[in-house]
């Protein structure tokens, strides 16, 4: 990834991480060009020039103008904002594109996940398979 990306990898775990889920909306993209935007990103923390994560959707929008976003920061940088910051960028991008609400989960101890889906505004709307269930409706 370092020398796709041209940054460093900040964890070994990415360096060495799986890249099924990078290919697999490549492949995705070739086929449907409507995918673009709605699967992975890579979250670079621009000073050091280094990969710290990702953030994402979990496909396009459904019927109801509905989509999942999932995210995840490498542990030498949780905890300074950067994770806040590129879910929040995302949410914007997604009700600018016409997202009618936005779907989340976390698991109940992650209290980082939970402190950043409640600084975005979201409002937990239930708990299954142990895991806490959040949604955000887009503002008219």
């Amino acid at each position: 990834m370092e020398k796709v990306l041209h940054v460093r990898v900040a964890d070994e775990k990415l360096a060495d991480g799986d890249l099924e889920p990078y290919l697999t909306y490549r492949r995705e993209l070739e086929c449907d060009k409507t995918m673009f935007g709605w699967g992975p990103w890579l979250i670079v923390q621009n000073a050091e020039s280094v990969l710290i994560g990702s953030v994402g959707f979990k496909g396009k929008p459904n019927r109801d103008g509905i989509v999942e976003i999932g995210y995840g920061v490498v542990p030498a940088y949780r905890g300074q904002g950067y994770g806040f910051e590129a879910v929040e960028a995302l949410v914007n991008w997604a009700f600018s594109a016409g997202v009618r609400s936005i779907i989340a989960e976390c698991q109940p101890h992650n209290v980082a996940s939970v402190r950043i889906l409640e600084r975005l505004g979201m409002r937990r709307v239930g708990k299954q398979e142990g895991l806490l269930k959040w949604e955000l409706k887009a503002t008219a």
